[in-house]
């Protein structure tokens, strides 16, 4: 590596080859003796500052900071896989039997099976997304989430029989038509207060929430159905009783006296 060398007589900057290093020779301008300095044996180099993270040693981190992402174990798919088709012949099993029609033990069905479906819903939509919730943290945002969205099933089949379907005109041999116009009216705040849950359980926002809320309905509604439960309440229609004026008028004397006996 050439050497930089000024000359202390006529000031002239030049360079020699380093082989020179250490020896004594003239100028090549005004012949003044030049004494060549020592190579350098290290070369100075100059590190830009380090910026950014580091972690607990001091060393650079050259990647952003992130979490393990928590994939769904081989075990669970196969549970869930096997728990799907258990759950509808269960549900058809209870269908059959008079257990579900008591109110409490129905509600405490429904308690049950919540949670799981609406894990299970928030893992098919997140999937391993980075900034999904894992763990006792997704835990504890499902059972609120679960017990939530079975009391917005509770209120509904609270609503009064009437409210949903349209008695007028209807006989007592054939179930009531819906009133469309009143359930319009009443399913669409329920289907907002469920993805106002499902945006603040999961901090999804409100779309995101809908489609939650949505798969909630559907896995809950066959379940529903599978154990031949009404999805919505039911009324009764009550034959129409005759008053005494309606009532048939009775025979004529001329119609008796025609008539013939035996």
């Amino acid at each position: 590596m050439p050497i930089a060398v000024i000359c202390p007589g006529c000031k002239a900057s030049f360079r020699v080859s380093d082989r020179f290093a250490g020896k004594t020779g003239p100028c090549p301008k005004c012949k003044t003796p030049i004494q060549i300095p020592e190579a350098a044996k290290d070369e100075v180099v100059i590190h830009a500052p380090d910026v950014g993270p580091k972690d607990s040693k001091g060393r650079a981190i050259t990647r952003p900071l992130g979490r393990p992402i928590e994939r769904i174990p081989l075990q669970v798919k196969v549970a869930l896989g096997a728990g799907i088709p258990l759950a509808l012949v269960s549900a058809w099993i209870l269908g059959k039997t008079a257990l579900l029609q008591d109110a409490v033990v129905a509600v405490i069905a429904l308690v049950v099976v919540s949670p799981p479906i609406v894990w299970v819903a928030y893992r098919l939509q997140r999937g391993d997304d980075f900034n999904a919730f894992y763990g006792k943290a997704l835990l504890l945002r499902t059972v609120i989430c679960a017990v939530a969205y079975a009391g917005l099933w509770v209120g509904f089949h609270l609503i009064p029989p009437e409210f949903l379907v349209d008695v007028v005109g209807t006989s007592s041999k054939e179930p009531p038509p819906l009133s469309m116009w009143k359930w319009m009216l009443i399913v669409p705040p329920f289907v907002i207060a469920g993805s106002l849950i499902a945006l603040g359980c999961f901090d999804l926002d409100f779309g995101q929430g809908f489609l939650h809320f949505a798969c909630y309905l559907l896995m809950t509604g066959v379940l529903i159905w599978a154990a031949n439960m009404p999805l919505y309440p039911q009324v009764k229609v009550e034959p129409k009783k005759v008053t005494p004026s309606q009532a048939a008028p009775a025979p004529s004397a001329a119609a008796l006296s025609g008539a013939t006996w035996r």
